[in-house]
C-alpha cells in the first residue's frame, strides 16, 4: 500500500505548480487560477495525509507484531516501526508546507487530521519501543 503514495506526491506537486503557472492577465483569469490554486493544493496536502494514514496502519501491525514476533526477530520489528515512526514524521511535513495555500475549512480540518496522526504515531512507535525492549534476550 506504501509503493504508491510517493508517485501520487509528486503528481499532486506537479499539479500544484501547473496551477501557480496559470496566467493572471485579467479578473477571469485571476479567478481561475485561484480556483486551480485551491484544487491542487487540496490534492497535494490530500495525498501525504493518504500516505499518513498508511504509515500508521503500519505502525499498528508493528505494535501486534511487537507483542508475537519470535524474540529472534523482534528487534527487526522494533527497527521497522522505528523507520515508519520517522516516514510517518517526514511525511507530515508535506502536509505542513501545504496547509497555508488551503481554504480555512479545509485548513482546519487537515491540520486535526495532521495533528492525530502525528499523535498516534508517536504513541504506537513508543508502545513497540518498549514491548520490544521488553522482550529483547541478550545472548551471552
Amino acid at each position: 500500500a506504501l509503493r504508491s503514495h510517493p508517485d501520487a506526491d509528486v503528481a499532486a506537486f506537479e499539479g500544484y505548480m501547473a496551477a501557480l503557472a496559470l496566467p493572471k492577465v485579467d479578473a477571469d483569469r485571476k479567478v481561475r487560477r485561484r480556483e486551480a490554486v485551491q484544487r491542487a493544493a487540496h490534492a497535494a496536502t490530500a495525498a501525504p495525509l493518504a500516505a499518513g494514514r498508511d504509515l500508521l496502519a503500519g505502525l499498528e501491525l508493528a505494535d501486534q507484531a511487537a507483542k508475537l514476533a519470535h524474540r529472534s526477530i523482534v528487534s527487526d520489528v522494533g527497527a521497522g516501526a522505528h523507520l515508519l515512526s520517522a516516514a510517518l514524521q517526514a511525511t507530515l511535513l508535506n502536509v505542513d508546507i501545504n496547509l497555508g495555500s488551503l481554504p480555512v475549512e479545509a485548513r482546519e480540518a487537515a491540520q486535526v487530521e495532521r495533528s492525530d496522526l502525528a499523535r498516534r504515531g508517536l504513541m504506537l512507535a513508543g508502545q513497540v519501543t518498549q514491548a520490544v525492549s521488553g522482550r529483547l534476550v541478550p545472548a551471552y
